[in-house]
């Protein structure tokens, strides 16, 4: 597969150049931070102080005030307007992206909570980590634009004070590098924790529980589950705090190091005379500066190791071939029958059948009930006859054609279902009724009136499930 980061920003390029262009501005401007507080400044310094020219001084801080006002103008417009929209725009198109494919995985693969924490991540990931490569790659430019700047800067004043800073540099990738891996490991562990968290502190505001919560004493149960979800999430973040925690302090004793050892050569120069006020002070900056590039330049390419492990995840599900291809087999009509011959079922990873050897003959506009216990396989063996899962063993056929000769699409057109935990959208009457953007409002009157709601006809293009107001 090809590289995941570089195919995202492909993708990204494809939904918004424009975007992509304006930003690579952010790498010259990075320059002027470093060219201000350490090359202008330095001049400033050196013309009052030592060439007692006060036009010259004036001169610089013009110049310095034009740059500042760039930087303010770059900031204000476009970090603050322009990019967020654009921004939006591109998250919605991988969201779309994410959305369409989720079409392609099979139903019961929904059944597994290892697939479904990952699902859940990587429709996260799909929105934003694109964005965020894209940031990091401008980030890493800019930085290396303005650490160059820096560099260049030192080397015309003292070259053994840019050894001291890569020296620094370089043993600090490493904990950075254990932080990124540490804090990808944590996430994956604390998926299914959050899903599980979210779950039970969603039901407090769920209509559908409403009652039970009234009428019963299970908010106790809720509160303890609640409570040992917090409790294990608790135990996992003290876990992985611990390896940050480690992998922090040597980084911050390498930062130590780093200043107590310029500061030392700084010193022992001044007291020898080889520096002037200016050049004291210009060093000074220089070396702050220096020091929160090398840093910020570490912690950005250190990003890159983590945005591939996110891209791969997310172009996992975005590459997914099903196992049924929807347009393989023919286009075909329910004409007479449907057939279940020796139809079992084994949901993935257990041993436990939930259908074994069914035969079942269902003719057209008959009326049929299965009854059984719970976890008899009802909802099952309806999910099997409406081709959201594959029998382990055995046919299904329609009218004598075994389902895997028939499109995908005409086996969906065969059937309506109303499951026993189905939802109601906060989308109109006619949308929930016809499960469609674009519906025939007389159809949906029609099938209101024969299931006896005729009284609802009158608001088809109303919001029949009010999650929020008119406002959001």
């Amino acid at each position: 597969m090809k590289n995941s980061t570089i195919r995202m920003l492909r993708d990204m390029f494809a939904v918004d150049k424009s975007y992509m262009l304006v930003s690579l501005f952010a790498i010259p401007i990075g320059i002027i931070n470093p060219l201000i507080d350490i090359y202008f400044l330095n001049i400033f310094l050196k013309s009052i102080s030592e060439e007692k020219s006060i036009s010259k001084a004036a001169i610089i801080l013009g110049i310095m005030f034009v740059l500042n006002l760039l930087n303010l103008l770059w900031d204000g417009y476009t970090c603050s307007i322009y990019m967020p929209v654009h921004e939006k725009r591109i998250a919605f198109a991988f969201k779309s992206r994410f959305i369409e494919a989720a079409r392609n995985f099979e139903a019961e693969k929904y059944e597994d909570p290892h697939f479904y924490d990952e699902f859940v991540i990587s429709s996260g990931e799909a929105s934003s980590r694109p964005i965020l490569i894209w940031k990091s790659c401008v980030g890493f430019a800019s930085l290396l634009a303005s650490i160059g700047t820096i560099i260049t800067l030192i080397i015309s004043t003292d070259l053994y004070l840019i050894i001291f800073a890569i020296i620094s540099a370089v043993i600090g990738l490493i904990p950075q590098m254990i932080k990124v891996k540490t804090n990808y490991e944590y996430n994956q562990e604390n998926a299914s924790l959050s899903r599980e968290e979210d779950y039970f502190g969603r039901i407090i505001y769920n209509r559908s529980f409403i009652f039970d919560i009234l009428s019963t004493n299970i908010v106790e149960v809720l509160k303890n589950k609640l409570n040992s979800c917090v409790e294990r999430s608790i135990a996992l973040k003290k876990r992985y705090a611990i390896k940050n925690m480690k992998a922090e302090s040597f980084q911050s004793l390498i930062s130590v190091a780093f200043t107590i050892t310029t500061w030392l050569y700084i010193g022992i120069r001044i007291v020898f005379g080889y520096y002037t006020i200016a050049s004291f002070t210009a060093m000074f900056n220089a070396c702050n500066d220096f020091r929160s590039s090398v840093r910020n330049f570490v912690d950005v390419f250190a990003q890159f190791k983590d945005h591939k492990l996110y891209a791969d995840k997310v172009y996992g599900f975005l590459d997914y071939k099903p196992s049924i291809d929807a347009e393989a087999g023919i286009s075909k009509e329910f004409n007479e029958l449907i057939e279940l011959r020796g139809v079992s079922y084994t949901y993935p990873n257990t041993a436990i059948r939930a259908l074994n050897n069914v035969n079942l003959t269902i003719h057209k506009g008959e009326k049929i009930a299965i009854v059984g216990q719970n976890g008899a396989g009802k909802s099952t063996l309806i999910k099997i006859i409406m081709r959201l899962y594959e029998p382990s063993e055995g046919l299904v056929t329609m009218d004598g054609v075994p389902y895997q000769d028939i499109k995908e699409s005409s086996i969906k057109k065969t059937f309506s279902c109303c499951f026993q935990d189905f939802s109601l959208y906060s989308f109109s009457l006619g949308e929930n009724v016809s499960m469609s953007n674009e519906y025939d409002a007389d159809a949906v009157r029609s099938l209101l009136e024969k299931v006896n709601m005729s009284g609802y006809s009158g608001f088809i293009a109303d919001q029949v499930n009010r999650d929020f107001d008119d406002k959001g």
